[in-house]
């Protein structure tokens, strides 16, 4: 064990007036010196390691205790720590000598911080650490105690910097709402109050508000702090850019730049805190039209559903499924179609002249996979027993990828008597070579009243219009018969 050197008496005079401050120069003072007269200066017992040595300049001026202990342990490369009121410093190197007191020495791996980033997050726990640039690790020497709370602190932020998404979302005011605006909607009355600017405001307050405000267009970019992100509503002339400043835990600074082509005036400049859970707003006029500008930051977390949940959107097109499966040898087919979600389905058959119309609801499990309830009739109605029930479960077309899988199952009975079913099941199987379809497929059927069930496969080909728009051709080399198949989805 190596033997510690006392600097400074242990026992110090009851009458000695402690220094609230100091000041120190050194120049090419000995290490042991330095402390030593620091120790003098401030009355506190100081203990060095013995093994310690090399020589310091440095100039401190009105520093307090903990300042110049912080500042010359940097300086030297040391660590120091308190205890009983007694302190000790010594290099990473005489850790096992100062274990004797509660000292221990760690290297913590870095994985995103920067050395110095990570430090100053750790200012409480500075001198006990140390680094070296461009070396993504820090050497701590000091307690053990103090050590699980720096590096608890550390793990808790040296995380992946969050991904940020800057979003735009442009209202129009009518003129009835602006000119009541300080009575209806205190948003606009805010926001005059602040022309030509930007204005941090609650997330939710603002969209309780937007129910009075047209939607016009939105638009968001994935950016980085230091990157920028542009905008534009060509239509009503409005050009946004906007920068990430800097970004943390708790706001985002932007710099947002707003101008109207249709009036060379109107320029808005503005930096701008903004919290979490709050948005930058800005009123501008456009076209004799008065509009509200909102920018979001959104961060890579469960807020971005909350806030996506929130974005107003264009109106999507028409929910619209179409499939038609039909012999071409003989006039029998079935068709189902969705549109958003009212389903109708028809079936006919030569065999028993008649034909079977279904209504009902229907709508996608996932994507590609539908699903059907209906009831219907077969037309003409001549008994009770024409009253019917059906249930199917379709795969369209997936839209991506080489091989390309779809088909059917349907439950078919009269409403009556549902142990009549019948159970129909077509599974296509082919690869997809630039538009062109070729491969195969499986028909299953089983009629619970005659207790048959008959298995055909069949060969296919057919022509991809992509989006999963197809139609196709199958042939089946058992039974001689040719089909076809037309499948459409908006």
């Amino acid at each position: 064990m190596k033997r510690f050197l006392a600097i400074v008496p242990l026992l110090l005079t009851a009458v000695s007036i402690f220094a609230v401050t100091a000041s120190f120069s050194f120049y090419q003072e000995s290490l042991s010196q330095a402390f030593a007269d620091m120790s003098t200066q401030f009355n506190i017992p100081i203990v060095v390691d013995q093994s310690m040595s090399g020589q310091v300049s440095l100039n401190l001026s009105d520093v307090t205790f903990d300042e110049a202990m912080n500042l010359l342990c940097k300086k030297a490369g040391l660590f120091y720590f308190e205890k009983n009121g007694v302190y000790f410093v010594g290099s990473s190197t005489s850790s096992l000598s100062m274990k004797i007191y509660g000292y221990a020495s760690h290297t913590i791996a870095l994985k995103y911080l920067k050395p110095k980033d990570a430090v100053s997050i750790l200012s409480a726990y500075s001198s006990y650490i140390t680094y070296a640039d461009g070396e993504p690790f820090l050497f701590f020497a000091g307690p053990e105690n103090v050590y699980k709370r720096a590096l608890a602190i550390l793990r808790s932020v040296d995380k992946k910097p969050a991904t940020l998404y800057v979003v735009y979302n442009l209202y129009e005011v009518s003129e009835d709402v602006y000119q009541n605006g300080g009575e209806n909607n205190g948003i606009l009355s805010e926001l005059e109050k602040n022309a030509n600017s930007f204005s941090s405001v609650g997330f939710d307050a603002f969209f309780r508000n937007t129910n009075r405000f047209s939607f016009v267009g939105s638009g968001f970019a994935k950016v980085g702090v230091g990157k920028s992100a542009s905008f534009s509503a060509s239509d009503v002339g409005i050009k946004l850019n906007s920068t990430v400043i800097s970004s943390n835990s708790s706001k985002t600074v932007l710099f947002l730049n707003v101008s109207n082509t249709n009036d060379a005036t109107f320029k808005v400049n503005s930096t701008l805190s903004v919290p979490n859970k709050s948005v930058a707003v800005s009123m501008m006029k456009g076209m004799g039209k008065s509009f509200v500008l909102e920018v979001s930051v959104v961060k890579t977390s469960p807020n971005m559903s909350n806030f996506a949940q929130m974005w107003p959107y264009e109106k999507k097109e028409k929910d619209f499924y179409f499939k038609i499966r039909s012999s071409l040898s003989t006039p029998t087919f079935v068709s189902i179609m969705r549109y958003k979600e009212l389903a109708l389905s028809i079936d006919m058959s030569s065999a028993s002249s008649s034909t079977n119309v279904f209504v009902g609801i229907g709508g996608n499990f996932v994507k590609d996979l539908y699903g059907y309830v209906l009831v219907g009739t077969s037309l003409p109605i001549q008994t009770i027993g024409s009253y019917l029930f059906k249930a199917s479960l379709i795969q369209a077309s997936n839209e991506t990828g080489s091989i390309v899988s779809s088909g059917f199952l349907t439950f078919n009975a009269p409403i009556i008597s549902l142990n009549d079913f019948k159970i129909d099941y077509v599974g296509n199987l082919e690869y997809r070579f630039n538009s062109l379809l070729l491969g195969g497929s499986l028909c299953y059927s089983f009629n619970s009243s005659s207790d048959e069930q008959s298995i055909v496969p069949y060969i296919s080909g057919g022509i991809d219009f992509g989006s999963g728009n197809n139609v196709r051709i199958l042939y089946s080399p058992v039974s001689g018969e040719y089909k076809g198949e037309l499948e459409w989805k908006l």
